[in-house]
């Protein structure tokens, strides 16, 4: 009987060393696997650095190649229009000297039909090009300037890439707000300033103004009670916060902790 046991009980320590055996060789496959992917994260992540490097590359050169265009809105279509002599009017107006020759190439823009399309004039001179949007940002030109009938404003603006615009809308959107205090476009570049005679920042990303952005809670759950009840929605912007800047944002979590605590205190 104990040789029985005996036999048994080496079997089931021979079954052991397997079972341990195995385990092992799982073990290190399944550190090879964690290794590998962890590589592969590595991997993706320089991946992921190196695309968006790219990508700011790639519109800094878009930007650059429209360095010598100007985009200029509010003039009326017509069909015998001279879009050339239009632009050297544009330019007389506002106090530019602007030649035939100093224009490369002149055509409108396409666009929906219910919106009248902007004129792109790419110019041979940068100085005049610099000097037509700034006079026409001091100036506040319209079409009757023009001895056009419409009394819409003309405005000359950069050549944006789609996200440098995209930038510059957002920007507009914050100083609205009163959360900056000016915005700037310099050669294709968005610059902010968020505090009255504060240094310029430029701006490459719309993530680097998310961070300026109002806290939205109190937004959504004014859109969630627009239909229900409009005191909510008075009582709701009673209690909204003042937006903060950029400066602010850091204070706001380090005071965050010392409020809470002396909540918890007049609570008692």
């Amino acid at each position: 009987m104990n040789e029985e046991f005996i036999n048994e009980l080496k079997t089931m320590m021979n079954d052991v060393k397997e079972i341990m055996s195995t385990v092992k060789s799982t073990d290190a496959k399944v550190a090879d696997f964690t290794e590998r992917m962890s590589k592969v994260e590595n991997d993706n992540k320089e991946i992921k650095k190196n695309y968006e490097k790219l990508q700011d590359q790639l519109n800094d050169l878009n930007q650059y190649s429209r360095i010598e265009n100007i985009i200029i809105n509010g003039i009326p279509q017509n069909e015998d229009e001279n879009i050339r002599a239009l632009v050297m009017l544009v330019a007389e107006k506002l106090n530019v000297t602007l030649y035939e020759y100093d224009i490369s190439t002149a055509h409108r823009l396409p666009c929906k039909p219910d919106k009248t399309p902007a004129i792109i004039a790419r110019l041979n001179n940068r100085d005049k090009k610099s000097e037509m949007i700034t006079n026409s940002r001091i100036l506040r030109i319209n079409c009757k300037d023009l001895n056009l009938a419409s009394p819409a404003p003309i405005f000359v603006n950069e050549h944006l890439t789609s996200r440098n615009m995209a930038i510059h809308r957002q920007a507009l959107h914050l100083k609205k707000l009163k959360i900056i205090t000016r915005v700037h476009v310099k050669e294709g570049k968005v610059l902010i300033q968020e505090e009255d005679n504060g240094i310029f920042t430029r701006i490459s990303h719309l993530s680097q103004l998310s961070l300026l952005e109002p806290d939205k809670e109190e937004n959504v759950q004014l859109k969630s009670s627009s239909s229900e009840n409009d005191q909510v929605k008075q009582r709701l912007r009673s209690n909204s916060k003042p937006t903060l800047t950029l400066s602010q944002l850091s204070g706001r979590h380090n005071r965050g902790g010392s409020r809470s605590k002396s909540k918890s205190r007049t609570g008692r």
